[in-house]
């Protein structure tokens, strides 16, 4: 019995590495293959083709005891799609009892419009999500729906406004559980909503774009310390020079006093962009923080033809030195001039 065991379990780590396709024909092989196979096939549902995924659902319309087997379903929406494939989508919906990340995506090239509230229509699914990705834009369908999701703890969302009339939406959608939020940053912020956002003090992990006309660091002053929050990634930081960024590193060293990651991404240097010297001063404003273990700066505009390879290196050994904690750094640059390849990141790590 237990060599027959350990066969099961070989099959079904080797699974685990099998194309969909390698899957659905181990399926055909015999009955105990079959189930093996069938719990790896249905159970990660990726982005399939318009053809394909409109088969998968109506095959697990029919069949919704393989529909219970699905872990993670992922659904790229498009203009094509009628009514009646949204009704598909949510019957398929209630009989995915044990659906933990669910991924709803506008493949439109334009951008995406409100959530289409057809797919939601359904307010009892039995599932409970812990993850959740969408790059519609929220509306108040949405909003019901998410409300029924007190358990996701990763939630990725094109967010500009709050819908309208929701006095308690503050209080309903942001439940304790939900730790981690990464909002989509190709949209134009309300800076109120974004102030909201940084007012809740339960987040563990926040990643947001900051857009619009506004690129002082004020807009991301943390109103209340958070003393949960460990992750932070600020993207489009259009406009930011060296004494925007020091301002900002100071009030989060004292208002995330338990900071573990912090990246921050295009960092254009405003009229200027960042020099050695400019680059040099980082270090000293990272000294405050006392649980820092990765820093990077991504997508770095640098104005200077001699800050090579070497140069950065020895940057980064110094923001390395100023802040004892830190295990891991990286600066990718973007350069204004043409230099040779292509600029790959420049790291520098120190053993944890």
């Amino acid at each position: 019995m237990a060599f027959l065991m350990d066969i099961v379990e070989l099959v079904d780590a080797f699974c685990t590495e099998l194309a969909l396709d390698d899957l659905a024909r181990l399926a055909l092989c015999s009955r105990n293959l079959n189930h093996i196979s069938t719990r790896h096939l249905y159970g990660n549902i990726p982005a399939l083709s318009p053809s394909s995924i409109l088969a998968l659902l109506h095959l697990l319309h029919r069949k919704p005891d393989h529909a219970t087997l699905v872990r993670s379903f992922v659904l790229d929406v498009d203009p094509s799609h009628t009514n009646a494939f949204y009704r598909l989508v949510r019957h398929v919906l209630v009989s995915m009892s044990n659906l933990q990340s669910l991924t709803v995506n506008s493949v439109n090239e334009r951008p995406p419009t409100s959530w289409p509230g057809l797919i939601t229509q359904e307010l009892n699914f039995p599932f409970q999500l812990h993850h959740f990705d969408t790059n519609f834009k929220l509306n108040h369908q949405l909003a019901l729906f998410l409300r029924t999701q007190p358990h996701i703890v990763e939630l990725r969302i094109a967010l500009n406004k709050w819908p309208e009339g929701e006095n308690q939406f503050m209080e309903d959608f942001w439940p304790p559980a939900r730790r981690k939020l990464f909002v989509l940053t190709d949209q134009e912020y309300n800076l109120s909503i974004l102030k909201s956002l940084l007012d809740i003090t339960h987040w563990e992990q926040l990643s947001f774009g900051i857009c619009g006309n506004d690129p002082r660091p004020h807009v991301l002053s943390l109103p209340t310390p958070s003393e949960s929050l460990r992750h932070i990634q600020v993207e489009k930081l259009n406009g930011w020079d060296i004494e925007s960024l020091r301002d900002f590193l100071d009030h989060l060293s004292h208002r995330t006093p338990n900071l573990e990651w912090l990246i921050l991404m295009n960092l254009s240097g405003g009229k200027e962009s960042f020099g050695r010297e400019s680059l040099e001063l980082v270090g000293r404003y990272l000294h405050p923080f006392k649980r820092l273990f990765h820093f990077s700066c991504l997508n770095t505009v640098a104005n200077e033809a001699d800050l090579g390879s070497e140069e950065i290196r020895s940057i980064l050994k110094q923001w390395s030195d100023a802040c004892p904690t830190l295990r891991s750094v990286c600066v990718r640059m973007l350069p204004l001039w043409k230099k040779g390849g292509n600029n790959q990141p420049w790291l520098s790590s120190k053993p944890s």
